[in-house]
């Protein structure tokens, strides 16, 4: 019986640091977008708790891969179109 071995590209603390970046300049990119038109909104889920959590022990903070936003079912026409002008592509 053979067994598949898989390559792995060796460990690059550089791309783990690049990945969380990205995450924060999406939130970063977001929230400007947001606020720029004055649409109301709260960051919610992992982005929440890990802000939360940096301000009793950042080493404590985890790694997290999108962000959540919560809009008023009202503002969701003027948050789409501001947050497209930012680069993001609704789906």
């Amino acid at each position: 019986m053979a067994i598949a071995t898989t390559e792995f590209a060796p460990v690059s603390w550089e791309r783990m640091a690049r990945a969380a970046e990205k995450v924060h300049e999406r939130l970063s990119r977001a929230v400007r977008a947001l606020e720029g038109a004055d649409v109301p909104y709260a960051i919610v889920g992992d982005a929440a708790v890990a802000a939360h959590v940096s301000r009793v022990d950042e080493a404590a903070v985890r790694a997290r891969r999108d962000v959540d936003i919560l809009l008023r079912r009202a503002d969701f026409d003027s948050a789409r179109k501001a947050l497209e002008s930012a680069g993001f592509v609704f789906r």
